[in-house]
Order: C-alpha cells, then structure tokens, then sequence
C-alpha cells in the first residue's frame, strides 16, 4: 500500500519495471527509515492516529531512495510481526510471498535477508482465488487434508534465500527503537490537534 501510494503521488509515469531498474543503481541497504504508517498501526501494537514517517533525509536523496526506504520500512514491518510470532512459539518454515511485490527480484531478496527467511515466489499469483479453491476441495472431500491439497496445488516457482542478514541487523534495531520513541509524537498530535496546528 505505502509503495502504491508513494507511486501514484511522486513517480508519475514510471513503471515498476522501470523503478526497479532505478532502484538497483542505489546501495542497499538504503541510509533513510521509513515508518509504513501511513493508514495507522495494526496489530500487535494498534496505533489509529499514527502516520507514516521518513528519518535521515538530507540533501543528496532523490525519490528513488525514498522509495527504496518504503521498501524496506514495509520489510521491517513484516520481521517485526514475525519476530512477535516467534515469541509465543510461532515459528515459520518460509515466507510465500504473492501479488505484484512478489514480481520484485530485488524486493523479494530484500524480504529475504531482512527477515532471515526463505522467501518463497508461488507459480499461481492469484493465491486468495486458489485458497478458496483447495478450502471448498478438502470440505469435498477432494483431498484428504489442506497439508495434501497444498502438496498438490501449490507449486513453487523460485525461492529467495537469506544472502546479507547480518547488515540490516543495526537497521531495524534503529527502525524499532524510531517507532517507540515517535509513539508520544501521534499520542500528543492525536490529544492536541488544535494546539499543533495553531502554533498556541
């Protein structure tokens, strides 16, 4: 959403092929942070009036390192959840990634060393419409069981391996600990709108 947003308001005509190509002019990872809130914070730390934020811009940035951090703020993100899943014992064998980013070599790799896990690019893109598929096949009776109607229905067709972990480990220690001290920023800006904006 935060890329989609990013696109449609500042890149004009580019393509996403085209701001691919761009974006592997760039080094990664990227200098900036960005913060991907810009529709709120959703679980498990639930913010309605937090907003997107961008940290570290200075003169020699362009768009596409602005887009670049889009990317990797909506990957810290996802570790971010993860690593919320590992905590209660939730431990995930790999990353299926699908829709339009999953058509981004350079995205997925990124999913892939920011997490630390293998990301993996189905064949089917459409995975909702083939979810509800293999559901109402196994209530048929069709397959024996979701494991078996994914065995047989979900093929993998490229996986992205964790190549550079290790450099985005300061990173998103900074991605984190931005969100937590920006957290009574959006309390403030939500109780004090009319103070902020008046300057009073």
């Amino acid at each position: 959403m935060s890329l989609e947003w990013f696109k449609e308001n500042f890149l004009g005509d580019y393509t996403y092929s085209q701001i691919n190509v761009e974006l592997q002019k760039k080094t990664i990872p990227n200098e900036l942070i960005f913060l991907p809130y810009i529709t709120g914070v959703n679980a498990p730390d639930y913010h309605a009036d937090a907003n997107g934020v961008f940290y570290g811009i200075k003169m020699k940035h362009d768009k596409f390192d602005l887009t670049l951090a889009i990317m990797e703020g909506v990957v810290h993100l996802l570790k971010k959840n993860m690593m919320c899943l590992e905590e209660i014992g939730v431990k995930a064998e790999m990353i299926i990634s699908t829709g339009g980013g999953a058509r981004s070599e350079l995205w997925s790799q990124m999913k892939s060393d920011i997490t630390a896990y293998i990301v993996a690019i189905p064949e089917n893109e459409e995975a909702a419409c083939l979810g509800a598929a293999m559901i109402g096949a196994v209530s048929e009776g069709l397959f024996a069981s979701y494991e078996d109607a994914v065995q047989q229905c979900v093929v993998i067709k490229q996986k992205f391996i964790p190549r550079h972990p290790d450099r985005y480990q300061k990173k998103h220690k900074l991605f984190n600990r931005l969100f937590d001290q920006i957290l009574p920023v959006y309390d403030y800006d939500a109780g004090n709108e009319i103070l902020l904006k008046t300057g009073e």
